[in-house]
């Protein structure tokens, strides 16, 4: 027989001290759910600890919400730079091209401050990082 089976007179006893006042409406409240005393004080402990289990599943719910918004958050962010550093690119790619064509046609100037411009802040490096870290996802 499982223990959830085993007939009540067979429980030993357990004694409680409560106060006279909760006494009195844990028995007003036995008398109208047609519950004896102990039915009333049982019924109540199983209802407070699945309670209890369900306030740690509403709370766990709620970390998994909270944790999800974040990472929503932190990816918009990422998509946003990822954004930016794709139009950077491309203009950067349009004024190479453009200074390689002068360059082309006899004139350096734009293609040797292109260059001065890179050593001094290295934005292509930078780029093709971002672009090599997109490309292994």
């Amino acid at each position: 027989m499982s223990e959830d089976r085993v007939p009540m007179a067979n429980i030993p006893p357990f004694g409680l001290r409560m106060r006279p006042d909760l006494k009195a409406r844990i028995e007003e409240a036995s008398r109208a759910n047609n519950r004896s005393l102990n039915a009333e004080i049982v019924s109540r402990l199983y209802d407070s600890l699945d309670l209890d289990s369900l306030k740690k599943t509403y709370v766990d719910s709620e970390m998994a919400r909270d944790t999800q918004a974040l990472l929503i958050e932190s990816m918009s962010r990422e998509n946003e730079a990822l954004r930016k550093a794709s139009v950077a690119g491309e203009q950067i790619i349009y004024q190479l091209a453009s200074a390689v064509s002068k360059a082309a046609a006899g004139d350096r100037t734009e293609l040797d401050r292109l260059v001065e411009h890179e050593r001094e802040r290295p934005i292509l490096k930078r780029l093709t990082t971002v672009w090599s870290i997109v490309d292994e996802d």
